[in-house]
């Protein structure tokens, strides 16, 4: 991966919308290319992202490139578009999948 977790997590907190998800407890699995890349972690208004698996994700998404990722989360890429075209797939509870979007600004 050319950008690293703590650049991913500062674009991130920029777009981050801590009031969509005050009362949440998520944590989000990003595997790249493959690979577990990385994970959010959301609890009650904050936002933390780490690098590597996370051992009990709520939902992994399955990104071909961190572009498409990083693209969801900053509103470039309309997630459900994405999923139609298979530039996204998930593994474990689809409606947090698709609720992920709506926690950042575009």
């Amino acid at each position: 991966m050319s950008v690293s977790v703590e650049d991913i997590g500062q674009r991130l907190q920029r777009r981050f919308r801590a009031d969509a998800s005050a009362e949440l407890s998520r944590t989000y699995q990003f595997r790249i290319d493959g690979e577990d890349q990385l994970h959010l972690r959301i609890v009650e208004g904050t936002l933390s992202v780490h690098p590597g698996s996370h051992p009990a994700p709520c939902v992994t998404l399955l990104f071909p490139d961190l572009d498409i990722a990083l693209g969801i989360l900053e509103g470039r890429v309309d997630p459900m578009q994405a999923f139609l075209d298979g530039h996204i797939r998930s593994d474990g509870n689809l409606i947090l999948a698709l609720q992920l979007g709506g926690l950042f600004r575009p």
